[in-house]
C-alpha cells in the first residue's frame, strides 16, 4: 500500500496510494531505514482507516499525539488526520503544577527535588511567564543564575537541568511549544569529592555513646554500618524484615523498585550494627511488656519529627565533632568504602543496592589510610639487596680505546646511567 522512497543525503520520503487512486509523496527528512520502516506502518494505517472508515490503532493515535508540529500538518495537508484543536499555551506555574500534580507515579523525594526545580523556575522567570517565550539563551542563563546567585552544587544544578528539561519535554509532546529551550543543557550528574567525608569507626562509636534515644542510634547505626539510604529505606524497615536467626534482613528500595528484581535486596546484619537494634528491641519489651509487633515500623518515633538532618547535626556537635556535608550520604558512603576493603565489589553493591559504576562515581572514597597502608605494602614488597659492585667484562674491547682500563663499554655506560635495561629484573606485586 505504501513504499519507502531512498533521497540523496540520507534522507527519506513515503509514496502511497489514496483513495482516489492517486500516489502523494509525504516527505520524512533524514532517517534510519528502520525509523522510515515504522513510519511506513503508521502511515498505512491511516490510509486503511480512511478508506475503510474505521478508527485507527490506539498506538498510531498515541504516535499521532506526539509527532511534531511540521510532520503533523504534512499528514493534515494529506487528509490522513484531522487539524489539531488549538490549546491555549499556559503561564509557567500553571504548567509546571499541573504537570507535577500529574505525576502520582513518581515517590516523595523525587516530587521534593520536582518542586525545587518547579520553585527555581518560578522564581528566575516569574509565575506568570508564557512557557512559549522561554527560549534556549533564557535556558542558559537560568542555568548561570542556579550557580552564581543560588550557589548550588555542580551535581544539584545538572540535576535539576534534568528535571526541568523533563518539564519542557512534556510541553513539546502537548504541542504548547515546537521545541525544547532546555534540550542541550547538560544534565549529567558527577560526584563531588570535596564533599566526600569518611567517618571513621571510633567517631562514629564516639557519636553512638552520646545518644541516649535508642531508636536515633538505630537510625545512625543502619546508615553508618547498614549502608541504608535514609530516609527512604529506614523508613521502609519493619521488624518481621529482620531475621536474627540467619543474621541478615531485608531491604525495601523505593528508589529502584521500578527494576526488575531491584524492589529489595538482603543485607548481612554487620556485628557493628546488631546490638543496636537489639537495644531498641529489647527497649520496647521492656517498655510494653512484649515484643514489638511483626508489622510495626523500626523507625517510629521520628518518621514525623521533621527534618533527621537537624538532628543528627545536634548529636554530632554533643559528641564534640564537627557535621560533615551530605551526613546520610556519607555514612552509607563510609560503609561501602570499608565493605569494598574486604568483599568483591559486586557483592558490596548487591548490599547496598546501587551499580559498580554508581558506587565508583559517587561512594567510594580515597581515605588517608589507602595511602599509609600502599607505602608500607610498597617497602615490604622492595627487595632489599645491597648493590653488587661493577665487574669488568672479558669481552670483545676493540674499537674502546676511549675507555680507559679496556672496560667493556656496556657495563661503564651501566654503571654511569644507572643500567643497560637488560639486567635480570626482580618484580613483585
Amino acid at each position: 500500500m505504501a513504499g519507502i522512497l531512498e533521497l540523496r543525503g540520507g534522507r527519506k520520503a513515503i509514496q502511497y496510494y489514496d483513495p482516489s487512486g492517486n500516489r502523494p509523496t509525504i516527505r520524512l527528512g533524514k532517517m534510519s531505514m528502520r525509523d522510515a520502516e515504522k513510519v511506513k506502518t503508521k502511515i498505512e494505517d491511516l490510509v486503511k482507516a480512511k478508506i475503510v472508515g474505521i478508527a485507527i490503532e490506539p498506538d498510531t493515535a498515541k504516535w499521532l499525539s506526539e509527532l511534531p508540529a511540521t510532520m503533523y500538518d504534512r499528514l493534515v495537508a494529506c487528509g490522513l488526520t484531522k487539524p489539531r484543536e488549538k490549546e491555549e499555551i499556559p503561564e509557567l506555574e500553571q504548567f509546571l503544577d499541573s504537570y507535577i500534580a500529574k505525576r502520582t507515579d513518581v515517590k516523595g523525594e523525587t516530587a521534593k527535588v520536582y518542586k525545587r526545580c518547579r520553585n527555581h523556575l518560578v522564581k528566575y522567570f516569574g509565575a506568570g511567564k508564557s512557557i512559549a517565550e522561554i527560549n534556549q539563551g533564557n535556558a542558559d542563563d537560568w542555568r548561570l543564575w542556579l550557580a552564581d546567585t543560588q550557589k548550588l552544587a555542580k551535581g544539584t544544578i545538572g540535576r535539576t537541568c534534568g528535571i526541568a528539561k523533563q518539564f519542557f519535554h512534556y510541553a513539546v509532546k502537548r504541542h504548547f511549544i515546537q521545541q525544547n529551550p532546555f534540550a542541550e543543557l547538560s544534565a549529567q550528574v558527577k560526584g563531588n569529592p570535596d564533599r566526600f567525608y569518611f567517618v571513621p569507626g571510633a567517631d562514629a562509636e564516639r557519636i553512638l555513646a552520646c545518644g541516649k534515644n535508642l531508636e536515633y542510634n538505630a537510625i545512625f547505626a543502619l546508615a553508618r554500618y547498614g549502608g541504608l539510604r535514609t530516609p527512604s529505606e529506614q523508613f521502609g524497615l519493619r521488624w518481621r524484615d529482620i531475621d536474627w536467626e540467619r543474621n541478615r534482613f531485608t531491604v525495601h528500595a523505593p528508589k529502584t523498585e521500578h527494576h526488575d528484581g531491584k524492589e529489595k535486596r538482603d543485607v548481612p546484619l554487620f556485628p557493628e550494627l546488631r546490638p543496636h537494634l537489639e537495644a531498641l528491641y529489647d527497649e520496647i519489651v521492656t517498655l510494653t511488656g512484649k515484643a514489638p509487633d511483626e508489622d510495626a515500623w523500626v523507625v517510629t518515633k521520628h518518621r514525623t519529627t521533621g527534618n533527621l538532618r537537624t538532628h543528627m547535626e545536634r548529636l554530632i556537635e554533643k559528641s564534640g565533632l564537627k557535621p560533615w556535608p551530605k551526613i546520610f550520604q556519607n555514612l552509607r558512603s563510609t560503609r561501602e568504602t570499608e565493605l569494598a576493603r574486604v568483599f568483591p565489589l559486586h557483592v558490596v553493591c548487591a548490599w547496598l543496592g546501587n551499580t559498580q559504576l554508581i558506587a565508583a562515581k559517587h561512594y567510594l572514597q580515597i581515605t588517608d589510610s589507602d595511602f599509609d597502608n600502599a607505602a608500607g605494602a610498597l617497602l615490604k614488597a622492595l627487595p632489599q639487596t645491597a648493590p653488587r659492585p661493577l665487574t669488568a667484562s672479558h669481552g670483545d674491547n676493540r674499537n674502546c680505546d676511549f675507555l680507559e682500563g679496556n672496560a667493556n663499554p656496556l657495563t661503564s655506560v651501566s654503571g654511569l646511567m644507572g643500567g643497560t635495561g637488560l639486567e635480570p629484573v626482580t618484580s613483585w606485586v
